[in-house]
């Protein structure tokens, strides 16, 4: 029986993003609602047990899904403002799910990061942090640094 997904699959590539921006959204919403101050970046969530359950689950989710062929591609589970946990991220997925990752950089990260990241010969690498209040000519500013430290 052919589902939708698998009619999809014989037409394209499937990639998918971890969902990590909006978990961080729907954790800070709840933590407003508990009385947190509105606007308060509070970044310790990816040192919490319930990211690292997120983790597990998505690392398990993508399992199922890369064995059987239904996703091509997938990101990491990347912090924002924190790419020392991303790349702890990206290293437990590759060694507790033996699953590789696009990795992730953003806006105002140390070009250090990538560069480690090119060293390990990814495929792909995704660059992120428009949303990260930061103005476009800010962005291309940073970004233009960045292509010329990978050229």
């Amino acid at each position: 029986m052919n589902t939708g997904l698998s009619l999809m699959k014989n037409e394209m590539t499937l990639a998918i993003d971890s969902g990590a921006h909006t978990l961080y959204e729907h954790v800070m919403k709840q933590r407003i609602k508990k009385g947190a101050r509105k606007g308060a970046i509070n970044w310790n969530f990816s040192k919490s047990k319930d990211f690292w359950e997120y983790v597990d689950l998505y690392g398990e989710f993508l399992q199922k899904y890369t064995a059987d062929g239904t996703i091509d591609l997938y990101v990491n589970v990347d912090v924002i403002f924190d790419p020392q946990i991303t790349w702890e991220v990206q290293n437990y997925m590759e060694s507790n799910f033996n699953l590789r990752p696009m990795p992730v950089v953003h806006y105002g990260e140390d070009f250090e990061w990538i560069k480690k990241y090119i060293k390990k010969d990814y495929d792909y690498i995704g660059i992120g942090g428009v949303g990260q209040d930061v103005s476009t000519t800010e962005y291309v500013n940073w970004g233009d640094m960045l292509f010329k430290t990978i050229s």
